[in-house]
């Protein structure tokens, strides 16, 4: 990773490589294997987020981050590529945020095809998670085939605004929690194979957003919500994950 970091703006460069594989195991027996990816990969990511005191989070600037993936040069299950694009918007409304996330994927040849459902997202970490096939769409179980394919379009839109600061800690363990937070949101997406998509998915719902304090200094997000489908198969779905949708 390269980075070129400003007071405002933050811009990186990065190339790196992923190896996902299954070996199936039988004691006295054959050794298969189901599942095996590598991957290279190269992206670009220019960030101008920003928050303050006030906020829950970030509630200015955007984010912008282009990620392309090809199994071409290692031999493995796949052998197609596939372009990734990622942007984040945050416009303040007071000690609010309309905050926004659009995700593009285009796939050519022969790859593994990604699945949208569920709530659960990685945690944000200082580079793309390589080979990230499940995508989060709130309302939805994650095993739907109608929410499977090789190229994906999704969308969010989220009111987020903070209800109370709760700044209550304890020694031992050194644990505690900050501020605690309300979350709107709106998600559509779909995946397909080939062509264009021929329907879309939506889901609405609700969260609350507690800032967790770990050994007085580490902070992690941790919500609970309610979502619900839209649209067949959807259905009314409450989660907890730690870490924000985006």
């Amino acid at each position: 990773m390269l980075p070129w970091l400003r007071v405002e703006r933050r811009l990186l460069l990065g190339v790196g490589a992923a190896l996902d594989k299954t070996d199936r195991i039988v004691v006295d027996g054959a050794t298969t294997t189901p599942a095996d990816s590598k991957l290279a990969a190269a992206y670009l990511d220019y960030d101008t987020r920003n928050d303050n005191w006030l906020s829950e989070g970030f509630n200015r600037g955007y984010r912008l981050r282009a990620l392309y993936e090809t199994y071409g040069p290692f031999s493995s299950d796949y052998d197609g590529n596939l372009w990734r694009f990622d942007g984040e918007g945050y416009l303040p409304l007071g000690r609010s945020v309309l905050a926004a996330r659009a995700i593009e994927v285009r796939a050519h040849g022969f790859t593994e095809r990604f699945q949208l459902g569920g709530a659960i997202t990685v945690l944000p970490l200082a580079v793309p998670t390589l080979n990230e096939r499940d995508l989060p769409l709130r309302g939805y179980r994650g095993s739907e085939a109608e929410l499977r394919g090789r190229n994906v379009r999704l969308g969010t839109v989220e009111f987020r605004t903070p209800i109370m600061d709760i700044d209550r800690h304890a020694m031992v363990p050194p644990v505690g929690i900050n501020r605690l937070s309300a979350n709107v949101f709106f998600d559509i997406g779909t995946a397909w194979d080939t062509g264009s998509p021929s329907r879309y998915y939506r889901g609405v719902g609700v969260e609350a957003v507690g800032e967790i304090k770990l050994a007085y200094l580490l902070e992690l997000q941790g919500r609970v919500g309610v979502a619900v489908g839209l649209d067949k198969p959807g259905t009314t779905r409450v989660y907890a994950a730690f870490g924000r949708q985006f």
